[in-house]
């Protein structure tokens, strides 16, 4: 191979390996909690600090929730609160989620909760929580079929 093959190969791996690193990558804007689920009513599973990457997995449908990874734990942050790139620079999810291509994603607490916080100590108060009414724009899944509850 020429060596300008061989730099275009190398420079087209670079490029290909680090989009899916900054693909979903947000950040956020000032200290948050992950919560167990879309309102600050749900309990805190941890603490994001300032500044700290997340990776999005999706928003709810009116953008105001997010669902996050951060390091081991998985929950939701308000997405006031998350800046994701798009078009060059960090904006907020909250301001403009509608434009960025998230993924919108439903939130159910029983799945959810089952996948995720077995052993943390709210977890036994979970049929209090699928009880709950949903506080905003949230799609929740009923067997068969999806409502946007508003």
């Amino acid at each position: 191979m020429t060596r300008t093959r061989l730099l275009a190969l190398a420079a087209g791996l670079g490029l290909m390996m680090s989009l899916p690193a900054i693909a979903d990558d947000g950040y956020t804007i000032k200290s948050t909690n992950l919560r167990a689920g879309p309102d600050r009513d749900y309990p805190v599973v941890s603490r994001i600090p300032e500044g700290a990457p997340v990776q999005v997995e999706g928003c709810v449908n009116d953008w105001t929730w997010c669902d996050v990874s951060f390091g081991p734990d998985r929950g939701w942050a308000y997405a006031g609160n998350i800046a994701y790139p798009y078009e060059g620079r960090r904006v907020s999810i909250l301001e403009s989620g509608a434009y960025m291509g998230l993924a919108v994603v439903p939130f159910a607490v029983g799945p959810y909760w089952d996948t995720y916080y077995r052993g943390r100590p709210w977890y036994g108060r979970r049929s209090y929580w699928i009880g709950r009414p949903v506080p905003h724009n949230t799609v929740v899944i009923h067997p068969g079929r999806a409502v946007v509850m508003r």
